[in-house]
């Protein structure tokens, strides 16, 4: 068994999964898997135009109303990898399918409850991270760290951390930034938790547990991919080429 079948209601914190597993404990397997496609920048604009036939309605009108090529491939992409995702774990496919929003714009399926999702993309990488509880994941290219900036995004120990190695506070700071990101999108209120507010300094590089979520970041050639979920301590990091992606439209 790859998931453990729970239903839940979306922007609940996850009061209704933390029951769940007070019944299943440990007799049930769990892994999480993460989708990550990198570097489809070179992909013409026309090319990935003829793949919004492959979109549902309401993330086809999302995508016509992008100005740049930019945003339209990323919008594309991180549908057609969530797509490939739930199609390659589940043996299901949500062709057509429209998301539900919960009350902090957290997307769903209504359909498939018992599957939970986000995705996430920053310039050349787009990320899907998928589970049987709810999850949040974030992907960002690493940025300067600006002190102005690192005030309203870290707290004060963390600080301490990015500044004492210059040559490492971007790749730090990023890596704070997206497992923070990732939090607040697993418990449903994305940008509306005060970052400077949580402390993750304790954290090892193998991730670790906060406030009773696992956190665990990656670092893939220049960005970071950071996961925010309940439970979970293995994770399957799988990259797919945008070639692939196209591939599977067709089939």
């Amino acid at each position: 068994m790859k998931y453990a079948m729970m239903f839940f209601e979306p922007d609940k914190d996850i009061a209704s999964a933390k029951k769940a597993w007070q019944v299943l404990g440990d007799k049930v397997i769990i892994m999480g898997v993460i989708y990550y496609c990198k570097d489809f920048m070179d992909i013409s604009a026309e090319t990935i135009d003829e793949l919004k036939k492959y979109l549902p309605l309401q993330r086809r009108e999302k995508y016509e109303k992008y100005m740049f090529d930019k945003n339209k491939k990323e919008c594309m992409l991180s549908y057609l990898l969530l797509r490939k995702c739930i199609f390659d774990e589940h043996d299901i496919d949500i062709s057509g399918i429209d998301f539900a929003f919960g009350q902090y714009g957290k997307p769903y399926i209504s359909e498939l409850k018992h599957i939970c999702f986000n995705i996430s993309h920053s310039d050349n990488c787009v990320v899907c991270a998928l589970s049987g509880i709810p999850v949040g994941v974030d992907v960002q290219n690493i940025q300067a760290a600006k002190e102005d900036i690192c005030e309203m995004v870290l707290s004060d120990k963390e600080n301490i951390i990015v500044f004492s190695n210059s040559s490492l506070a971007g790749s730090r700071f990023t890596m704070f930034w997206t497992l923070k990101e990732a939090y607040g999108k697993c418990i449903g209120k994305g940008l509306g938790v005060k970052f400077s507010g949580l402390d993750f300094s304790s954290l090892s590089k193998n991730g670790g547990c906060t406030d009773g979520l696992f956190l665990k970041s990656w670092n893939i050639g220049g960005s970071w991919i950071a996961i925010c979920s309940e439970r979970y301590d293995e994770w399957k990091l799988s990259k797919i080429s945008v070639f692939d992606l196209i591939r599977n439209c067709h089939q």
